[in-house]
């Protein structure tokens, strides 16, 4: 059996680049192809003035949640964002977070050291400053359509001003990361892309976002590469009727749609991912597949509902045109569906979400290529099959093959040069460390956040006894046999790292006045009246150490860094030898799904 290998991207200046060119020593011809997914997810909860604009990813009250496709790294080293489930485990949550934590903030000064933990002052928005990442910056739409990237023009709504802008971003981020000595290689290498964009803007007048992915593509393995780029084509394209995918996932659904529910269910629950459901109820349910039309020049998504009797009837339906339905027979087969949808929308495009759509692309011979961090709907579509095989489904067990780039191990190529670093990373090594330091310890750092985050499971009160235990550990205070309260931390060696001396002191002051009004307390005992007082100084504390953990999520963020390199950031800063090395070097394996 022939096996065919497929590898698709949002954003092809991220790690596209090198995972392509690893790629191409595993196959000859891959398909590769754009997910011409939605532009992004701004945040419903605030007001938006323009049709788009520039944003971090965030979350903000939980349903305002920020995701962004098409972004830009300000430097090579980001920060992901601080998930609610990380603060959960901090023994913060966020669910109590409400205004009088900024009240408190101001009151005790803490916005002179909270920047320094990431935490940025934006009145109302402490949650969204909390979440965060850092480093990165993104374009999203500010009405949620159902329109992908193929559909935006970059003349609309200044949305090419916006890519411009973060191009600016990504040069400021490489000069920032830089010695002055490299500054003219890097306003050369700037320059060459700025200049080869600004021809394809003149070429193309009419270009979409899906178009410039395509420039960025050829760009990269033309300067990066020297070579010629092979064809990029779209998951539009990949997914259409005419072509040689069977859609097996989607006429699965179709065959045994209680069966597809259950197992689908139980697949995102294992998977522990915070998705929607799929529901049942008197034979109707909305199906985790999209069929993509063009509708007046723009390529968007209908959302299908079938209701399942003695035959099966499929509405699709988007906003803006309202229904549409096709019958089908009990037990369709795949002609059936696509002479009814060809019928019915001239359109020939059924594509999955992100899950449906990575199970369709590893059934055999196909196998899809995924980095070898992030991408986490992978396990899903293990735990997919597993359910349908467990139910009596003739589903076969796929592949997907991971590929792992150790962009931070490249570093060591570059003879030593000094690399200034961003704020989550200073805190911890300092302002600068050089290229060979960074890829020889990067790991041991990164390991010890993220082992200290993994044993986490504190409640919101143990957070007082954190801060003591930084403080004493700060100050190389900690005693050979730790107190009852500091065991019952589990294994937190290390925690202070991030802990400057006026953030030390600060936390201590904070510590101090509370353990004088704790003794005022069982001093005065009912006459005690500075219950209030005592209440803001547990917040403010409480504050202090969740910044402090939220640094150490950040130099965990590290490993997703090395196996997820913003490529066109690290050649504007390195230059183009450090992506040839971690795409030359990758490392590929299979996994069963």
């Amino acid at each position: 059996m022939n096996q065919r290998f497929f590898k698709g991207d949002q954003n092809i200046a991220w790690d596209a680049l090198p995972c392509a060119k690893a790629l191409l020593m595993v196959s000859s011809s891959p398909t590769f192809f754009i997910q011409d997914e939605k532009l992004g997810t701004a945040d419903a909860r605030i007001t938006h003035k323009d049709k788009f604009e520039l944003t971090s990813d965030y979350c903000n009250r939980f349903t305002g949640a920020v995701w962004v496709h098409q972004d830009t790294s300000i430097g090579p080293f980001y920060a992901l964002p601080t998930e609610p489930y990380t603060y959960k485990k901090f023994g913060f949550f966020l669910k109590h977070v409400d205004s009088t934590f900024e009240d408190i903030a101001d009151e005790f000064g803490l916005w002179d050291f909270l920047p320094e933990l990431g935490i940025s002052k934006r009145k109302g928005q402490l949650i969204r400053s909390l979440t965060e990442g850092e480093n990165y910056i993104g374009i999203v739409p500010t009405v949620d359509v159902q329109r992908s990237i193929s559909s935006y023009k970059l003349i609309e709504g200044g949305l090419g001003n916006f890519y411009r802008f973060m191009l600016m971003l990504l040069y400021k981020g490489a000069l920032k990361a830089s010695s002055k000595n490299l500054w003219f290689n890097v306003k050369n290498r700037v320059r060459n892309l700025a200049e080869s964009a600004k021809v394809f803007a003149k070429e193309n007048p009419e270009a979409t976002v899906s178009d410039l992915q395509v420039f960025i593509w050829k760009f990269g393995f033309k300067n990066i590469f020297e070579t010629e780029a092979p064809k990029l084509t779209k998951a539009s394209d990949v997914f259409c009727f005419d072509g040689e995918i069977p859609h097996t996932v989607f006429m699965t659904t179709l065959r045994h749609p209680q069966e597809f529910a259950d197992s689908y269910n139980e697949a995102l629950n294992k998977a522990h991912l915070p998705l929607k459901r799929l529901k049942m109820k008197d034979g109707l349910m909305e199906l985790p597949f999209f069929l993509e039309c063009d509708v007046s020049g723009e390529l968007v998504r209908w959302h299908i509902k079938a209701t399942f009797d003695k035959s099966i009837t499929l509405r699709m339906y988007y906003k803006p045109e309202g229904s549409k339905v096709i019958q089908l027979p009990q037990n369709p087969t795949i002609e059936d569906v696509k002479r009814s949808i060809s019928k019915e929308f001239g359109c020939h495009t059924l594509i999955g979400k992100a899950g449906t759509l990575i199970s369709e692309l590893t059934r055999p011979p196909r196998i899809i290529a995924l980095p070898e961090q992030g991408s986490k709907y992978a396990p899903m579509v293990k735990f997919l099959t597993k359910e349908l095989r467990n139910r009596g489904i003739d589903y076969n067990e796929g592949q997907l093959m991971r590929i792992g780039l150790n962009a931070l191990d490249s570093l060591k190529i570059l003879d030593n040069t000094e690399i200034n670093l961003p704020g989550f990373l200073s805190c911890f090594w300092g302002k600068s460390k050089s290229s060979e330091w960074i890829a020889s310890n990067w790991r041991k750092f990164a390991s010890m956040s993220s082992e200290l985050i993994n044993a986490m499971n504190f409640s919101s009160g143990q957070l007082l006894t954190v801060a003591k235990y930084i403080i004493m550990e700060k100050e190389s205070n900690l005693p050979d046999v730790l107190p009852p309260k500091f065991q019952k931390l589990g294994n937190v060696k290390g925690i202070s790292a991030p802990v400057s001396q006026r953030l030390l002191e600060k936390l201590k002051s904070l510590v101090e006045k509370r353990d004088l009004i704790l003794e005022q307390r069982r001093i005065m005992k009912a006459e005690f009246k500075n219950a209030t007082m005592l209440f803001g100084i547990e917040k403010a504390i409480m504050l202090l150490v969740a910044g402090i953990l939220k640094r150490h999520d950040q130099m965990a963020s590290l490993f997703y860094i090395n196996h997820r390199p913003y490529a066109l950031s690290f050649y504007i800063t390195f230059g183009p030898e450090t992506v040839r090395d971690m795409a030359q070097n990758a490392q590929t394996r299979r996994e069963e799904c």
